[in-house]
């Protein structure tokens, strides 16, 4: 799952937390309490705007990330461990998956001491002076050690460098990552080739790919007259694009076929180009998404139904409980709300004083 912000705390549930069961088949689970002078951030967590709630056992995996009002940290918890402390505003989670053991990328720094730490799948890397992860796959990541301006690339566990420049590409291709030395730029492969490109720095380079055979294609912004041009094999296409466009799936075959989208695609505006034909799609179609969270990311306005309509649950922001089936439950407003098919159960996490609580009414 990549990079979370549904102004929803996300998290999943962990086997050490304490249960009881308080009539007409309502379960509360308390999955986490909170030091005294801690609270959960809820819009720290922006990964994919949704949450998960995965039940092991009798109890949940979770994560959040806390501030310490006292302290004036941030702290990363996962599945109850606290895993990062750093300055606050200042510790950033790229990547999340709760199934997992270490199923987390979490970055985070200390101000005046160039000391930046990432901490990808349980293994810590540094301090270093700044680090760059890799969004696209988290096995790279590019950093620079305190008073150099050199760049190095961590490819695997492996050190690459010293670079001048370093860009990882947004889609996944042959090309592991791009670097700049002496004027020149040059892409890694995947199987650890340099490939001098075609690029000249001048350009604010925003999508590439390679392909086994050697065709490669790019995408970028001209400094100068700020069009937005694809570039596949040294042929520059078109008379360039309007900078606030969408691209969308860009593709390149090993025989040279291309294939982009591109567009608005809240104003239904979706072009395809294949092969330089270009016609109009509705692939990558969207609708603005009118929930959101105009609330300050405290709680959700949940609106749940069960598969039979015949049970329904409704939160909201203004009020201190959930209410299903016209009865009121708990005495805070939900972080999250789910529907449990396989239990036929409403689900619900609610924060109530110093303890983080997962609420579960039975349907049956």
């Amino acid at each position: 799952m990549k990079q979370l912000l549904i102004s929803i705390t996300l998290f999943v549930a962990i086997a050490a937390n304490t249960a009881g069961v308080q009539g007409d088949g309502l379960k509360r689970n308390v999955v986490f309490t909170f030091g005294e002078n801690e609270f959960i951030l809820y819009n720290e967590f922006v990964l994919c705007n949704e949450h998960l709630v995965l039940q092991e056992g009798n109890g949940y995996r979770f994560a959040c990330i806390l501030q310490d009002t006292l302290k004036k940290t941030n702290v990363f918890v996962f599945n109850g461990k606290r895993i990062a402390e750093a300055d606050e505003d200042n510790l950033f989670v790229y990547d999340l998956d709760m199934t997992q053991k270490s199923g987390y990328v979490v970055l985070y720094r200390f101000w005046g001491q160039e000391q930046e730490y990432i901490n990808i799948r349980g293994r810590l890397h540094g301090p270093f002076a700044d680090v760059y992860p890799d969004y696209t796959s988290y096995d790279l990541f590019y950093y620079r050690k305190a008073g150099s301006q050199d760049l190095f690339v961590r490819n695997r566990g492996e050190d690459e460098g010293p670079y001048d420049e370093v860009y990882f590409p947004e889609y996944d291709s042959n090309c592991a990552y791009l670097y700049q030395l002496a004027g020149k730029w040059f892409a890694r492969t995947k199987d650890g080739k340099n490939k001098l490109t075609p690029l000249t720095g001048d350009e604010y380079l925003t999508t590439f790919l390679l392909t086994e055979s050697g065709k490669y294609m790019y995408r970028y912004q001209d400094r100068e007259d700020g069009k937005v041009y694809i570039n596949v094999d040294g042929v520059r296409l078109g008379n360039g694009y309007d900078r606030y466009y969408d691209f969308f799936h860009f593709q390149l075959e090993n025989d040279g076929r291309y294939i982009y989208y591109y567009g608005d695609p809240y104003e239904g505006k979706i072009h395809k180009v294949d092969n330089g034909i270009e016609s109009e799609s509705d692939k990558y179609l969207q609708v603005p998404d009118s929930f959101g969270d105009p609330f300050g990311g405290s709680s959700i306005q949940a609106e749940l139904y069960s598969p039979d309509k015949e049970h329904a649950l409704f939160s909201s922001y203004r009020y201190e409980y959930v209410v299903i089936d016209g009865q009121r439950y708990g005495s805070a407003p939900a972080l999250a709300a789910w529907y449990d098919e396989g239990k036929n159960a409403f689900g619900w996490s609610v924060v109530e004083g110093r303890e983080w609580v997962v609420y579960e009414l039975d349907l049956q």
